[in-house]
C-alpha cells in the first residue's frame, strides 16, 4: 500500500532546459539540497505544490545528476569499510565541467 497522498506525492518531475523530463522518487530527489529546499512545505514555491522543477541544465547533464542521486541513495547506508564503486568512473570527460557546475548549483 502506498503512503503517498496528494499533499505528499512520492515522485518528483525534473525537467531540463531542453525539455527532457525525469520522474524520480522523492526520497532520491532529496539528495539535492536545492531540490529539498524547493520542495519544502515551509517554502511557498510553486515547485512544492506541483512537485515539478525545471533545472537549468541540458538533458544529458541532468541525466547524469539523476544517476548520481540514485548512486548516492543506494550507497547512503553502506559502511565506510565496504568497497564501493567510484562514481567518477561514470563521468565522461566532456561533461565533467558542466556536471561540476550543476552539482554545485544543486547542492549534491
Amino acid at each position: 500500500m502506498s503512503t503517498a497522498t496528494p499533499s505528499h506525492p512520492s515522485w518528483v518531475r525534473l525537467t531540463s532546459i531542453d525539455g527532457y523530463s525525469f520522474v524520480i522518487p522523492k526520497e532520491m530527489a532529496m539528495g539535492s539540497g536545492m531540490i529539498k529546499s524547493s520542495l519544502s512545505e515551509d517554502a511557498s514555491f510553486t515547485e512544492s505544490a506541483t512537485q515539478s522543477i525545471t533545472i537549468h541544465q541540458r538533458g544529458i547533464v541532468l541525466a547524469k545528476v539523476v544517476e548520481y542521486l540514485a548512486y548516492k541513495l543506494q550507497y547512503a547506508q553502506t559502511p565506510s569499510q565496504q568497497v564501493m564503486e567510484d562514481f567518477s568512473d561514470r563521468i565522461e570527460p566532456e561533461l565533467a565541467l558542466e556536471l561540476l557546475m550543476a552539482a554545485d548549483y544543486m547542492e549534491t
